[in-house]
């Protein structure tokens, strides 16, 4: 009965659902909103670096007026009063030693590494919140529990002591009785305490309202597949050895690129030029 008056005492609030949870706190956690932002940093690196190896085209203008135009004794124009140019350059590299190619494939591998790291971040902040949300869930029944054990004990205490009145019993079984219940208050009050501690941390990872509720999840299944399968599965998906392999891949690429240093470079340049 006292399990049923906490549950009906928390339906006015609202009930959340694991996966409820997980959506919040993927949308508002910080570290989420920073690996993303990587991902986009990543993104412009490869821009950045698939720029190099197209055309450059500079422009250069320039207009000069003067009081008044200088002429010779034999009245040819020396400095005219008004004077233009225009020049326009075009440059297109052709042969670097391999070093854009390198550094456009090293971006590549950027975007690679940013969305396993994007990947590791959310793996972690879900592992995070189950905890989090199963400890609530334990601390709630654990309080149950103790409220329980508190009211039975006082009711044990108001026998014990009836008993007592009319001689059936010793002092020392009353003694006993209330020994029993401090006990059962202390552990009450320390299920209390557990329970707005994990409250707390499950609403600081999801960024929850204080007046949150939540449910039991269905029971977990497990994923089909022998132990050897699920050894290679992590092995292939897990974020963290991805994001090694890629690593590896960077620095390998990294060689490509300082070894095309000790080449010679060569790229086309036209210009025109009006005056």
């Amino acid at each position: 009965m006292v399990i049923l008056g906490v549950d009906s005492m928390a339906m006015g609030q609202p009930k959340m659902t694991l996966e409820d949870v997980y959506s919040r706190a993927l949308m508002a956690n910080e570290q989420i909103m920073i690996a993303r932002e990587g991902m986009a940093l990543a993104r412009d690196e490869k821009d950045k670096a698939f720029a190099v190896m197209l055309p450059s085209v500079v422009t250069e203008a320039n207009y000069t007026r003067r009081p008044d135009a200088i002429l010779s004794t034999s009245g040819n124009v020396i400095r005219p009063e008004e004077e233009d140019a225009l020049e326009l350059r075009i440059s297109q590299p052709l042969y670097t030693g391999g070093r854009a190619m390198a550094t456009y494939s090293i971006a590549k591998e950027g975007i690679k590494e940013s969305t396993e790291a994007l990947r590791a971040a959310q793996e972690d902040l879900l592992f995070n919140v189950a905890t989090a949300y199963y400890n609530v869930l334990k601390a709630k029944k654990n309080q149950a529990i103790a409220q329980v054990e508190v009211e039975r004990l006082e009711r044990h205490l108001k026998a014990s002591q009836f008993r007592f009145n009319v001689g059936e019993v010793t002092k020392a079984i009353v003694l006993r009785a209330q020994a029993e219940l401090s006990r059962a208050r202390a552990d009450l009050v320390r299920s209390e305490t557990e329970l707005r501690t994990n409250r707390d941390q499950l609403a600081l990872l999801a960024k929850l309202q204080e007046d949150f509720e939540v449910s039991d999840p269905p029971a977990p299944s497990v994923p089909p597949g022998t132990e050897e399968e699920l050894i290679q599965q992590a092995y292939q998906k897990r974020p963290d050895l991805a994001t090694s392999h890629i690593r590896e891949a960077i620095a390998l690429k990294g060689i490509r690129f300082a070894r095309g240093g000790f080449f010679p470079t060569l790229s086309l340049e036209g210009i025109y030029s009006r005056v």
